[in-house]
């Protein structure tokens, strides 16, 4: 392991940035809403916001406290506006950061294990989480508890998305389902049953009518949103 991001081109197929920085491995990243900057999660417990353009890392946050139960971060995520950065650790918890000041603003708890998965809605200041307990939850950023919980999975949830335009959540679980969920209500949309296969991420189409999930199987599959 080199503990290095790299940035890829799809056009070209090549790697065209190589960023340094992070003492031990890299779990997670995520891109700005303005695709001008970049966050990195690593099991160093620090979380980095790294300028592009430059190739340089402009702001560390280290996010484990010896106060504090260890928040190593295994998921991160913008705000919609970009103000934020959203962290779902190993303390069991969801983190709120400042962008700007690198500091903790707010500490979501009701998650009884890892928090290994957040995604942020794009038209309304909510994310999502997905956990070790098998619960998906749904959270205002203004809010430290939680606005709605997803009960169904059986086994860890590794995965959430948003779709774009916030109507439908999906969650993949090592319990070898995908679930669809929809915010507004208790409502659970869909169930695709994999078959013991471990779904570790899932992604919405732009048009919101498909889901690709992917898993120990070493396929991608494609579904259709009824």
């Amino acid at each position: 392991l080199d503990w290095t991001i790299k940035i890829w081109s799809l056009e070209k197929d090549t790697c065209i940035k190589t960023l340094r920085g992070h003492a031990l491995g890299v779990r997670c990243v995520a891109f700005s809403p303005d695709g001008q900057t970049l966050a990195s999660a690593s099991a160093d417990k620090t979380l980095k916001i790294w300028d592009l353009a430059r190739e340089k890392c402009i702001k560390t946050i280290r996010v484990h406290s010896l106060k504090l139960p260890a928040h190593t971060p295994r998921s991160v995520a913008f705000s919609p506006r970009g103000k934020y950065l959203i962290t779902g650790g190993t303390d069991d918890t969801a983190k709120l950061w400042s962008v700007k000041t690198g500091k903790s603003v707010r500490v979501f708890k009701g998650h009884a294990l890892w928090v290994n998965t957040v995604a942020t809605s794009r038209r309304r200041d909510y994310f999502v989480s997905g956990s070790d307990d098998g619960t998906v939850r749904l959270w205002a950023l203004h809010k430290e508890h939680a606005i709605r919980t997803f009960y169904g999975h059986t086994n860890t949830v590794e995965s959430v998305a948003f779709s774009r335009l916030g109507k439908y959540i999906a969650s993949g679980s090592t319990d070898g389902t995908v679930r669809v969920w929809i915010p507004d209500s208790d409502d659970e949309l869909q169930i695709y049953d994999l078959q013991n296969e471990q779904i570790t991420c899932v992604a919405f189409s732009p048009d919101e009518k498909f889901l690709a999930t992917g898993g120990d199987r070493d396929t991608v599959k494609i579904w259709l949103i009824p």
